[in-house]
């Protein structure tokens, strides 16, 4: 398959210019931002509250600072387990709306929230099932991030993976069938969808640093995770959005080949 002629820079600047204009679509991307925000926020406070009582109890002798020091423990990881679950469902709930709110605003209809939002929730349980495949894929580049050639694998499955949300809210495809089709669509284009990848990878890293300086003032950093991962994530969604119907449909558009001649 031939490689989309894609002016990927120019798609970058207007993706950039349409979240501007349509600032709204990063509303469902900033809440989720910010429950994380808040969720680590909790963690953290808990962890140091119990260290801080253990720490007391054990300078004064009493035998009961290790069972508090396990209780705290125990009690901060249900919690970050049920949150984490729930996060990561919202997340997928965001990111889907924020998606199929994208295809309006490249279409130049008005932005329909609501209209993404049920979209979102009914693509809830494939959205599910590719984010438990993509985790399965994970798990290997997470065991090798300490001999750092596991950073370069998370990058290549991000890289290869970037089109399945679109696949599943905009192209009806299962989690599985999305993922495939995202690996495909990525390889056989990987030089406007590296680009591409490029372009949104710069942007998050830039929105990372600049949530991590703010991370440590407490009530300005919620408001720097509601609106700098509202704007990071929707922006990647426009991106990833026009990079799917653009090569989506250029693939579409591809001439089929000829078939042999017959062999007298």
């Amino acid at each position: 398959m031939a490689t989309a002629q894609i002016d990927v820079v120019k798609e970058l600047q207007d993706s950039f210019q349409l979240l501007i204009k349509n600032w709204m679509l990063a509303l469902p991307t900033a809440i989720a931002a910010l429950l994380g925000s808040v969720l680590r926020f909790m963690i953290f406070g808990a962890l140091a509250a119990g260290a801080l009582s253990s720490g007391v109890l054990g300078s004064t002798g009493n035998q009961g600072a290790m069972t508090a020091a396990m209780a705290v423990l125990a009690s901060v990881g249900l919690i970050g387990l049920i949150g984490g679950i729930v996060l990561a469902l919202i997340g997928l709930v965001a990111q889907a709306t924020v998606v199929y709110g994208a295809t309006d605003i490249w279409a130049g209809r008005p932005l329909d929230l609501s209209s993404a939002l049920s979209r979102g929730f009914a693509k809830l349980p494939q959205m599910i099932v590719g984010l438990i495949l993509i985790v399965l894929l994970a798990i290997i580049p997470c065991i090798l991030v300490f001999l750092f050639i596991g950073v370069f694998l998370l990058l290549a499955l991000g890289f290869f993976v970037m089109y399945w949300v679109p696949g599943v809210v905009i192209g009806n495809k299962s989690g599985m069938e999305a993922i495939g089709d995202s690996f495909n669509l990525a390889k056989n284009n990987f030089g406007p969808s590296a680009l591409a990848f490029l372009g949104i990878f710069v942007v998050v890293l830039v929105g990372g640093f600049v949530d991590m300086l703010f991370s440590h003032i407490i009530g300005l950093n919620f408001l720097v995770s509601f609106v700098v991962g509202g704007f990071i994530y929707a922006f990647a969604a426009i991106v990833v959005v026009r990079m799917y119907e653009l090569l989506t449909r250029s693939a579409s558009l591809a001439p089929a080949a000829t078939p042999p001649a017959p062999t007298a």
